[in-house]
C-alpha cells in the first residue's frame, strides 16, 4: 500500500487561499442579491409598460411578504421616473394629523425604510451615469459566472441572443459557414440549431444550454462550446465536425432537455411552483395598476402646482386633501384601486399597521424627486448636445421673504422635424441671502459645476440692470467675463424698457399725479365689498392696481378708465350721494370726482393709453423665446418711431380729447389758474403762457 504524502501550506499560501474563498463568496452573494430583485415574475413586466418600468432612478418598495421564501421579494415593482413637470412642489408637512398608519412612511419587507431597501438592492457601478440602476442579467454566455437559480430562470425567459447576419473571418482568412445554424433531419426536414449562439461581446461560439447549466464541479468537459470562459473563436477549420461531435454528447443532450423543460415550465406555468408564480404575476399586475394611478395623480397635481395634503390623511374624510381625494374619485372607475383604498381604510379604522400602501407624503415626495431628476437629466442631455448656451439669472423674494435665484439655460436645439429651435429651460431654484455680485457669481459657478455644465461653453449672460448684476467691475457679468471672455453680457431688454418708462414718468409732476389718482381710485373701490359691488353694477368691469415692476402692465389700469369713463363717474356719484361715508372717504370721493371730470384727465388718459399700448405690445414680443438680436433691434426702432409719431401729434390728440369730453359732458378746456407761469427758457422769457401752452411744454414736449 503506497503512502500518501501530506502537503503543508505556508502562511502566505493560506492567506491567498482564504482570500480566494472570500472573493468567491462575495461574487456568489452579489449574484444572489440581483436574483432576489429580478425573479421569474419579472416576465410580466413588458416594454409596453414603460410608463411604470424603467432602468434609472428607481423607487422600490416591497409588497406584503408571502409565506414562501421564494416569493419574499417577488413583488418588487420598478418605477420609472422618466416623466415631466417644471417646478414640482414637495410636501414636507410631517405633522401627525391622523392615525399612525399614514404618518409612518412606507416600510419594506423586513421593516426597512424605502430608501434603505432600494440601496440594499443596488449593484455597484463604475460609472456615475448609471444612477445605481439595477440591470437584468445578460443572455450572452461570455458574461456568465456562478449563475444562481433565479438568474438562470430570468435568462431562460429572455431566451438566447439573436445571431448576427454576417460573421468575421478567422485569422487564416476562412469564411464563417453561416449554414451551420441549420441542419437536415433524417426524414429530410430542416431544423434550426437553436442551441448554438454567437457571443457579440467575445466574438465566440457557445452552446447555450451547456453554458447555462455548467457547474464549477464539471471537470470532464471536453468541448469548448460548453465552457463560458472558452468557446470557439478565430478558427473555423473543421467547425462542422466540432458542432456535430458536441451535439452527440450525452451531457449536452441532457442539458438541452433540461433547458427546454425549464423554459416550458416557466412560460406555461406548469412547474411545481405554478400556483406561486401565478400569484406573483397577479400581485405584480395589481401593484402596477395602483402605482400608475398614484403616479398620474402626483403628476397632475405637481404640474399645476396644487397642494397635496389636507388637514386629515384618512380615506373617506372630506378634509384629506387633493391627493387622496382624486384617488377616491378614480377608485369609482378602477376596481383594483378601489380594493386597495378599502384595504387601507380598514387598517385605519382598526388602527393596525399596513405593510405597504404608497400613500404617505414621503412616498409622494420620492415620486416627485424621481420625476424631477429625470426631467433635469433630459434637460442637461439636451443642453450638452447643443454645446453652447447662454445663462439667464434673476432673483426675487417669495412670500416667506426668502431671496430665491432662478437659473435658466438658453440654447439652440434641433427638434424631431430637423428644425432649429431656441429653447429656454428652467434649470433650478436656489436660496441666496447674499446679494453681492461675487456671491451670486460664485453661486452661478457652483450650480453649473454641480450639473456638469462647462462654463467655457457659455456664450451669453442675461441679467437685469441692477448694479450687483450688471456692474462693470464687481458685477456678476464682469466676474463671469473674467473667467470666460466669450460670455457676452446683454441686459434684459424687457427690464430696460420698463426702466425707461419709469424714469420718463417720474420726470413729470402731472404724470405722477395721473397714475397716483388711478391707484387711489382702485384703493377706494377695492377697500369695501359694497363699493366694489356698486362699481360692478355700474361698469361690469374690474379696476386694476398699478404694477410696480412691469411698466407695460399699467395698460390694464388705464384701459378701464378709457373704455368706461361715464360708468365710473356714475359709480362715484352714487357713492357720494347715496352712501353715508366717513369724512376722509367723502373728501376722497369728491376729489376723485372733480379730477375725473376735468379736461386734464381726458387728455392724459388719451395720451397714455396710446403710449402704454405701444410699449406693452413691444414688451410682450421681447419676452418671446425665439427672439433674436436683430429682431430686438428692429422692435426698438419701431417703438421709437411710434413714440416720436405720438409726440408730434399734439393737435390730433387734443382734438380727440375735446371730442371725447364733449360726448361725455366733461370740461372741454384747461382750467385757467390764477397765477401765470413764466417758462424759464431764454427764447420765451417775454411770453405769458396760458394753461394750454404750459401743459404742452411741461408735460407733452418734456424731453
Amino acid at each position: 500500500m503506497s503512502s500518501v504524502k501530506r502537503t503543508y501550506l505556508s502562511s502566505s499560501e493560506k492567506r491567498k487561499a482564504k482570500k480566494k474563498r472570500i472573493e468567491k463568496r462575495k461574487r456568489e452573494g452579489r449574484q444572489e442579491d440581483i436574483s432576489t430583485v429580478h425573479i421569474s415574475g419579472m416576465s410580466a413586466l413588458s416594454s409596453s409598460d414603460a410608463y411604470v418600468t424603467g432602468q434609472s432612478d428607481k423607487l422600490e418598495e416591497n409588497m406584503e411578504p408571502t409565506a414562501d421564501c421564494h416569493s419574499e421579494r417577488g413583488n418588487d415593482v420598478e418605477i420609472n421616473s422618466s416623466l415631466h413637470t417644471q417646478t414640482l412642489p414637495l410636501s414636507n408637512d410631517n405633522e401627525n394629523t391622523g392615525s399612525c398608519f399614514l404618518d409612518n412612511h412606507d416600510i419594506g419587507e423586513f421593516g426597512q425604510p424605502l430608501q434603505e431597501l432600494c440601496a440594499e438592492h443596488e449593484t455597484p457601478s463604475s460609472s456615475a451615469d448609471t444612477n445605481h440602476a439595477i440591470t437584468l442579467p445578460s443572455n450572452d454566455p461570455a458574461t456568465w459566472t456562478h449563475l444562481s437559480n433565479t438568474i438562470r430562470e430570468s435568462i431562460v425567459l429572455s431566451g438566447p441572443p439573436a445571431n448576427p447576419s454576417c460573421f468575421p473571418c478567422d485569422s487564416h482568412g476562412r469564411s464563417f459557414p453561416s449554414n451551420i445554424f441549420d441542419k437536415t433531419l433524417q426524414n429530410g426536414e430542416k431544423a434550426c440549431v437553436d442551441w448554438l449562439v454567437w457571443s457579440h461581446l467575445a466574438s465566440k461560439l457557445f452552446c447555450f444550454p451547456c453554458c447555462l447549466f455548467h457547474g464549477a464541479d464539471d471537470k470532464q468537459e471536453s468541448s469548448k462550446l460548453a465552457l463560458p470562459d472558452a468557446g470557439i473563436q478565430d478558427n473555423w477549420r473543421k467547425l462542422y465536425e466540432q458542432v456535430k461531435s458536441h451535439e452527440r454528447n450525452m451531457l449536452h443532450v441532457s442539458r438541452y432537455l433540461k433547458w427546454k423543460c425549464l423554459e416550458a415550465a416557466l412560460k406555461k406555468k406548469t412547474g411545481i411552483d405554478a400556483a406561486m408564480q401565478r400569484q406573483i404575476d397577479e400581485e405584480t399586475a395589481k401593484w402596477k395598476e395602483i402605482l400608475k394611478c398614484i403616479l398620474d395623480v402626483i403628476l397632475f397635481l405637481a404640474e399645476r402646482n396644487l397642494p397635496f395634503r389636507g388637514s386629515s390623511n384618512k380615506i373617506g374624510d372630506a378634509d384629506n386633501g387633493l391627493f387622496l381625494g382624486i384617488l377616491e374619485l378614480l377608485s369609482k372607475h378602477n376596481k383594483v384601486l378601489e380594493m386597495h383604498l378599502n384595504n387601507v381604510k380598514q387598517h385605519q379604522i382598526s388602527e393596525s399597521r399596513m405593510q405597504t400602501h404608497y400613500l404617505s407624503w414621503r412616498s409622494q415626495n420620492e415620486f416627485i424627486e424621481a420625476c424631477s431628476t429625470q426631467v433635469l437629466d433630459a434637460l442637461l442631455a439636451e443642453s450638452k448636445n447643443a454645446i453652447y448656451y447662454s445663462v439667464i439669472v434673476d432673483a426675487t423674494p417669495d412670500v416667506s421673504h426668502t431671496e430665491q435665484i432662478t437659473f435658466v439655460l438658453r440654447y439652440v436645439h434641433r427638434n424631431e422635424e430637423n428644425v432649429w429651435d431656441v429653447k429656454e429651460r428652467f434649470l433650478m431654484l436656489e436660496d441666496c441671502e447674499k446679494k453681492k455680485g461675487k456671491d451670486i457669481a460664485a453661486l452661478l459657478c457652483s450650480v453649473l459645476e454641480k450639473n456638469e455644465i462647462d462654463l467655457q461653453n457659455c456664450r451669453g449672460q442675461g441679467y437685469d440692470n441692477g448694479s450687483n448684476m450688471s456692474g462693470i467691475y464687481k458685477g456678476v457679468q464682469a466676474l463671469i467675463f473674467q473667467k470666460n471672455p466669450q460670455a457676452i453680457y446683454l441686459p434684459c431688454s424687457a427690464h430696460s424698457l420698463n426702466l425707461c418708462g419709469v424714469h420718463a414718468a417720474e420726470s413729470s409732476i402731472d404724470v405722477k399725479c395721473f397714475f397716483g389718482n388711478i391707484q387711489k381710485l382702485y384703493n377706494f373701490f377695492s377697500g369695501s365689498a359694497s363699493r366694489w359691488k356698486v362699481l360692478q353694477d355700474k361698469t361690469s368691469i374690474s379696476l386694476h392696481r398699478l404694477s410696480e415692476t412691469r411698466w407695460s402692465a399699467r395698460i390694464d389700469a388705464v384701459k378701464p378708465l378709457v373704455k368706461r369713463p361715464r360708468e365710473i363717474l356714475s359709480a362715484l356719484e352714487t357713492l357720494k350721494e347715496d352712501f353715508d361715508l366717513p369724512g376722509d372717504l367723502y373728501n376722497e370721493v369728491v376729489a376723485l370726482h372733480k379730477w375725473f371730470f376735468s379736461f386734464e384727465f381726458v387728455v392724459l388718459a388719451t395720451f397714455w393709453f396710446k403710449v402704454l399700448q405701444a410699449i406693452h405690445n413691444v414688451s410682450c414680443l421681447l419676452q418671446g423665446t425665439q427672439l433674436t438680436l436683430d429682431e430686438e433691434i428692429r422692435l426698438f426702432a419701431l417703438l421709437t418711431s411710434d413714440l416720436h409719431r405720438i409726440r408730434e401729434s399734439w393737435s390730433a390728440i387734443l382734438d380727440e380729447a375735446r371730442t371725447v369730453a364733449s360726448n361725455l359732458g366733461f370740461e372741454e378746456q384747461f382750467k385757467q389758474k390764477r397765477k401765470l407761469y413764466l417758462v424759464k427758457t431764454p427764447e420765451m422769457l417775454t411770453f405769458m403762457l396760458m394753461k394750454k401752452t404750459g401743459f404742452r411744454l411741461m408735460f407733452f414736449m418734456l424731453p
